[in-house]
């Protein structure tokens, strides 16, 4: 072999190598521009499009920056759309990885959701009971807390925290109600 022909093959073998470890897992910011397209999905009111994105981000950067917001949308989305095998999974995944979240009321609100449409009623009460005590407050002078989350497709989750119970609303419209 000649000395033309052994660089040439030191160079295919770098090239491939290089093809291998990138198509593997994405190239370097691929998960911002998959999260930036989504977002853009979502602002042209394709939630489809936008969870397809949502979900590339989850299944091929887990250590992405993005990731804990398209885990929460791929939850979230297979909620809307009824797939609650999906949802649940996405969400206990979502609440096992990110404890300390913003939204993490609000994956433990939909899985209660789920579990109610189940009649599971062992994870209903453990949920209720974790959804009640997720915020210590007291109500000095007001009549309740409010707690928000905007949420990567655009819904604005609130939950009212008063004496007695606690309401989760999306977009303004009840999603649940735990009393305590």
């Amino acid at each position: 072999m000649n000395k033309n022909n052994y660089k040439f093959c030191i160079f295919f073998v770098i090239i491939i190598m290089f093809l291998f470890l990138f198509s593997a897992k994405g190239y370097t910011g691929q998960d911002g521009v998959l999260y930036g397209q989504a977002v853009r999905e979502v602002k042209l009111n394709r939630p489809d499009f936008a969870f397809m994105k949502f979900n590339a981000i989850v299944e091929l950067f887990p250590n992405s920056k993005y990731f804990e917001r398209a885990l929460f949308a791929v939850g979230e989305y297979n909620f809307k759309t009824a797939n609650y095998y999906d949802a649940a999974l996405a969400l206990r995944q979502f609440i096992l990885k990110y404890p300390k979240s913003r939204a993490k009321l609000f994956a433990l609100v939909y899985l209660l959701e789920i579990y109610r449409k189940q009649k599971d009623q062992n994870s209903v009460i453990a949920l209720e009971k974790e959804i009640v005590s997720f915020w210590q407050f007291s109500l000095l002078f007001r009549n309740c807390k409010i707690y928000k989350y905007k949420s990567p497709f655009s819904n604005v989750y609130k939950a009212l925290y008063f004496i007695d119970k606690v309401e989760i609303y999306i977009d303004d419209k009840l999603l649940a109600k735990v009393s305590f």
